[in-house]
């Protein structure tokens, strides 16, 4: 259900969707890795790569999808809430998902299918 909406929304969306399955990951500490890692984004000089993360994601308009991570909610749930909090908040610009939440530029909505990591084609 969540590659389908994350489909017919990505037009709609400057930077797309992007997907990233969780269900191989043990780690709770390696959740920022691997959603770097799904958006090609590396640790710049003198930043964690949390930030690095936040950087890339600031100025972009785009759907993150965290699936198959019920055995790791309160990284996610973490990550989530920093990438959310470094947005800059527009109350202009609505989430193209039902239901998402909006901040800034970053829409957050949850996944359920399984799907091979990256961006979602068109």
């Amino acid at each position: 259900m969540a590659i389908q909406v994350a489909e017919e929304c990505r037009d709609a969306l400057a930077d797309g969707a992007w997907f990233v399955d969780l269900a191989g990951l043990s780690d709770p500490a390696l959740v920022t890795s691997a959603v770097a890692t799904a958006l090609g984004v590396r640790e710049q000089p003198e930043q964690t790569l949390r930030h690095s993360l936040e950087a890339f994601l600031t100025p972009r308009e785009l759907l993150l999808i965290l699936d198959n991570c019920e055995h790791l909610v309160e990284a996610c749930a973490v990550l989530a809430e920093s990438l959310l909090s470094a947005a800059p908040a527009d109350p202009r610009h609505q989430p193209p998902v039902p239901g998402a939440h909006r901040r800034g530029r970053l829409a957050r909505a949850a996944a359920v299918p399984s799907r091979p990591q990256g961006r979602v084609n068109g």
